[in-house]
């Protein structure tokens, strides 16, 4: 069994927050039971059936499915499948599969539903139990909404309940707006407990909502559903533009905020905050620069833009680096904390970065929290061309396209995970890759790295057009306290599937990853998985 060693690769490795346990609640020791979860945090376990061990969600938004007696199939209505783990690991024994043909599930499926875009696992009714949130952002349905819904499921003893789900959008009564072809609703969906009631409430994103009186389109917007004893509720909805009181810009065509969400603890007050990102803000001159909000919960609040702060590439946060286009800063964002001091730190995807004059290479911007919810930044912009870092930045590589912070070892540093989805592996152009920094006391350390790929992991073969690492996640599925990788692979061919799509899930140890043992490769109808492999699934595109 090879475990990876910091010290004998001398590189780095980066992962972002997912569904593993916070960090006053691990324990390097065997497995991590009746722990207590800090209610910040605690929207982050995806622990759907009580067990004590993390559960993984995969989406197929590109699922297309069939209903008797009609013979034609509804194309990219998508799905979800459940697999639950074990002090094994995860297994397929019991996993669930879920779609809007489900008696239970409220909504009828139609081409482009795009069911499992999004996911995000929280406790919304205080249970106990984790519960989920699924996101269908291009709903257009002629009978219902029209841009877009999320449905929640809940959690028991024996899982997910998908005889009593909930349903929302725009224009469920309560959540504020209506309902318009193109909003994008559940685009992206985010938990967090912003107002520390001990209940996970739901942020979710509409970054193409359309703004009444401003020019254009794809403004965004940004919805804020809080938890109760029953559930989800749309009672005290929160709707954020960048048009609300006291945050900073002002709402434009195209901008698309909400584009990414993330939730964490920036100031150490015990209260989740949310970062939206805007990854086509033009800032100025400069087209697509992208900009990234965050705001901050109070106990017996909530969410609120007084405060707030806005975080930019530009220069007079970054000196030296030149106002150019395209940057794409919050296209992903991931929360965790990397160096060890309570305060929750912020990673920035900018996959449209040009480094080296290869366009769209990619790097990631890491903003440490403090106290006061400024942000200090880290010293340097990562990405593959300087201080070591392995590979060449190349065209078209994306870096930073996704992200996820865990923490993968024994010591008490969140470690940074960064996927680079068009990275070439070889010959193999687009294959994808995936970067893994490991933190120390001083932060994120970019001499502690190394980089996964299919072959590397020996659980597939790199293949162009793969897509590897366009999604990355985490969590504690085996129950040893220490978080696993979850790695999407979208664009996957299985056999004569095209971009069915497969998900790796790399095992944690007390030193780090465990790659060449142990390592888990999933997909639709090839592991016991209730549903049928087809072309164009693209399971993997989402995981929770």
């Amino acid at each position: 069994m090879t475990r990876i060693s910091r010290a004998s690769l001398g590189i780095a490795l980066l992962t972002a927050l997912g569904c593993g346990l916070p960090a006053s609640a691990r324990s390097a020791s065997a497995q991590v039971v009746n722990v207590s979860i800090n209610p910040v945090t605690s929207g982050e376990r995806c622990d759907y059936d009580g067990d004590g061990i993390d559960d993984l969600v995969v989406g197929s938004p590109g699922e297309s499915i069939g209903i008797a007696p009609f013979t034609f199939p509804i194309l990219d209505a998508g799905q979800i499948n459940a697999l639950y783990g074990t002090t094994s690991g995860l297994s397929s024994q019991g996993d669930q599969a879920f779609d809007m043909r489900d008696a239970g599930v409220q909504g009828t499926p139609a081409d482009g539903d795009n069911f499992g875009g999004s996911l995000a696992s929280g406790d919304f009714n205080g249970d106990g139990f984790s519960d989920l949130a699924i996101g269908a952002p291009h709903i257009a349905e002629i009978s219902g909404p029209l841009g877009g819904r999320v449905n929640v499921f809940y959690g028991d003893a024996g899982g997910l309940d998908r005889n009593h789900d909930q349903s929302f959008s725009q224009d469920t009564a309560g959540v504020e707006d209506d309902a318009e072809l193109g909003d994008l609703f559940g685009f992206a969906i985010a938990s967090g407990d912003f107002n520390a009631d001990g209940r996970t409430d739901l942020a979710i994103s509409a970054p193409g909502e359309f703004i009444n009186s401003i020019a254009g389109t794809d403004h965004g917007a940004v919805h804020i559903l809080y938890g109760t004893a029953s559930g989800l509720s749309a009672a005290a909805d929160q709707f954020f533009t960048q048009n609300s009181p006291d945050i900073g810009d002002s709402a434009e065509s195209g901008d698309r905020f909400g584009h990414a969400l993330a939730t964490g603890d920036f100031n150490g007050d015990f209260v989740s905050d949310l970062a939206i990102g805007v990854p086509f803000e033009d800032n100025g001159a400069t087209p697509n620069e992208g900009t990234v909000h965050v705001l901050f919960g109070a106990a017996n609040v909530g969410l609120s833009g007084t405060g707030s702060r806005q975080l930019q590439r530009r220069t007079r946060i970054v000196a030296g680096l030149p106002d150019d286009t395209g940057y794409q800063f919050g296209f992903a964002l991931a929360a965790g904390d990397t160096d060890g001091d309570g305060f929750d730190d912020l990673a920035v995807g900018m996959p449209g970065d040009d480094t080296s004059s290869a366009i769209d290479s990619g790097s990631v911007m890491l903003f440490e929290g403090t106290a006061t919810g400024a942000f200090t930044r880290f010293a340097a912009v990562i990405n593959e061309e300087p201080n070591g870092i392995q590979g060449l930045a190349e065209t078209g590589d994306r870096f930073g396209a996704s992200l996820t912070i865990a923490k993968l070892g024994a010591d008490a540093f969140e470690d940074l995970v960064i996927g680079v989805p068009g990275d070439r592996v070889g010959s193999q152009d687009g294959a994808g890759s995936v970067h893994v920094f490991m933190s120390k006391f001083f932060g994120v350390d970019l001499g502690d790295q190394f980089v996964l790929t299919q072959e590397f992991l020996d659980s597939g073969a790199a293949e162009a057009g793969d897509a590897f690492g366009s999604a990355v996640s985490n969590g504690d599925y085996n129950g040893d306290g220490f978080d696993d990788l979850v790695i999407g692979v979208p664009l996957e061919d299985i056999g004569i599937d095209t971009d069915c799509g497969a998900v790796h899930v790399v095992y944690s140890s007390l030193s780090g990853p465990i790659t060449d043992e142990g390592v888990q490769l999933w997909s639709q109808g090839a592991s016991g998985i209730d549903g049928t492999r087809k072309s164009h699934e693209r399971f993997g595109s989402a995981m929770r």
